[in-house]
């Protein structure tokens, strides 16, 4: 895996990690995360194009209540 650029700052921005959506499950894509050396950002790269594929209409929705909340 080659170093990339931090989007924020441009330093030098090495491989953190390997995941795969195991939030939503949408999807078997591969993401590969990295962090910066400077400023400790830690980005997506490459971000997928169909981005908004892995949110659903629910992903934002803000708990009512405490109870609410715990039930998630």
């Amino acid at each position: 895996m080659t170093a990339l650029r931090c989007p924020a700052c441009q330093g030098s921005a090495d491989h953190a990690c390997r995941t795969y959506d195991y939030n939503q499950r949408l999807s078997p894509a591969e993401f590969n995360y990295f962090q910066c050396e400077r400023c400790g950002l830690l980005f997506l790269d490459p971000i997928p194009e169909d981005l908004g594929h892995y949110y659903s209409q629910t992903y934002y929705a803000i708990p009512g209540s405490l109870r609410d909340l715990a039930r998630e």
